[in-house]
């Protein structure tokens, strides 16, 4: 019998199937037109506690984001755009070196298989599929729902939107963080555990035009027969305390998707 020939070259990322080379993802994607539409609230510290990563603490304040992001023609997809939801919530990492504060991905829904999957591999952020539809615009303002087998899970809306001038826009940019934790957790074989630790990734926002105004999201709790992947997240997130809605935030421009600043975290507990 024949031994295999197969050599995967050292320092060189490789995607499943592996057998037939590296990665088609570059360490690194300009997003020319990217639109994010963020909703938020202030929920209790104990409610974002049970669904942080262990290897994180609650934020100074506990804000739930829900933003429902485009990205148009990308450079490993040809042209081709997706669609994605993320819920993310403030936390920190602290351990002997360094303190970090940025949001927690703990879901994202995702229109789209070839960014999904890096997204798990690579960055730790939970990805899950979605029917996304684009975002309706009227003279109200954008409104927007993600669905799974046909079951609607999200709806969102944004209005009152008043655009911020150019200044401002610019200190959007230079303050906002481009950070966000991720949780890389890959189940093994008979109950063990093959990897379980901390990311931190980075996306660069160079926002063109921003509004802000009014808007929330409400998930729509439905059984796992109807939501067969997605019910035990809704209900979860939909179950949230809400103390204080924050106003919505739209912003337009280029996006960069840093792969290749993804890094693993030290600590596999938090250091409070």
């Amino acid at each position: 019998m024949m031994k295999s020939t197969l050599q995967l070259e050292p320092g060189v990322r490789y995607d499943m199937p592996a057998s037939f080379g590296p990665t088609i993802l570059p360490a690194a994607t300009a997003v020319p037109n990217a639109t994010m539409i963020s909703t938020a609230f202030d929920s209790t510290p104990e409610a974002v506690a049970a669904i942080i990563a262990p290897h994180l603490i609650v934020g100074d304040v506990p804000t739930v984001y829900v933003n429902r992001i485009s990205y148009d023609s990308l450079d490993y997809l040809y042209g081709r755009g997706y669609q994605e939801v993320i819920v993310a919530m403030n936390a920190r990492y602290r351990d002997d070196s360094e303190e970090i504060a940025a949001p927690y991905v703990c879901a994202v829904w995702v229109n789209q298989v070839a960014p999904l999957i890096p997204g798990r591999e690579l960055m730790g952020h939970p990805k899950i599929y979605a029917d996304i539809p684009e975002v309706v615009e009227d003279g109200s303002g954008l409104r927007f729902e993600a669905s799974e087998y046909e079951t609607c899970f999200l709806r969102g809306e944004v209005r009152a939107l008043k655009e911020l001038p150019a200044a401002t826009v610019a200190k959007i940019r230079g303050s906002q963080t481009p950070y966000s934790f991720g949780w890389k957790y890959v189940p093994g074989p008979n109950g063990t555990v093959d990897v379980d630790y901390g990311t931190l990734a980075r996306t660069d926002w160079n926002y063109e035009r921003c509004w802000v105004g009014e808007g929330e999201s409400w998930f729509l709790v439905a059984p796992p027969q109807q939501l067969p992947v997605s019910s035990r997240v809704v209900s979860t997130i939909a179950s949230m305390p809400v103390v204080k809605r924050r106003p919505a935030f739209v912003g337009r421009g280029q996006a960069i998707i840093d792969r290749a600043a993804t890094r693993r975290l030290g600590a596999t507990t938090p250091r409070l």
